[in-house]
């Protein structure tokens, strides 16, 4: 299925990319394979702050899938598209009652609200509400800002 050009679908899905396949096995940059089709998200700073945060939902999402049989790709993208932007659980907590983003163990960028805040050796310590079900042996390990 051939995309439509920007021209003719400029809010929606089209054409945009033109991809080579960085290197094959001799170091030599090939194109893809006839009739494949990707998608690509920008997951750099430079995107619109509202897209990019949802195309970093998408690739958290990607990792998920792909954990249980390419577990060392997942873990390299959530280090660096997520952990690498988010705040460690007890870091710079956001105000009680907020919901905000958070990732858990497991890769997963759900919302979560922080349901109290308490006072212990003058630091202010919160803990998060999942408002998603929890996995076994799945904890809440960063936030996003």
């Amino acid at each position: 299925m051939s995309l439509p050009t920007k021209a003719e679908n400029p809010n929606g899905l089209h054409a945009k990319y033109v991809i080579h396949k960085a290197t094959d096995k001799e170091g030599i940059v090939k194109d893809v394979d006839p009739g494949s089709e990707f998608f690509i998200l920008r997951l750099d700073e430079g995107a619109d702050p509202d897209h990019r945060q949802a195309c970093i939902k998408g690739v958290i999402a990607y990792a998920e899938s792909i954990q249980p049989f390419i577990p060392k790709l997942a873990e390299d993208i959530i280090e660096k598209w997520c952990k690498g932007r988010a705040i460690p659980v007890g870091n710079l907590m956001p105000n009680e009652g907020e919901t905000v983003e958070v990732v858990t163990n497991l890769g997963r960028m759900l919302d979560a609200k922080v349901v109290f805040g308490q006072e212990l050796g003058g630091k202010t310590l919160k803990e998060f509400e999942p408002l998603f079900t929890m996995k076994h042996n799945e904890k809440i390990t960063h936030w996003i800002k």
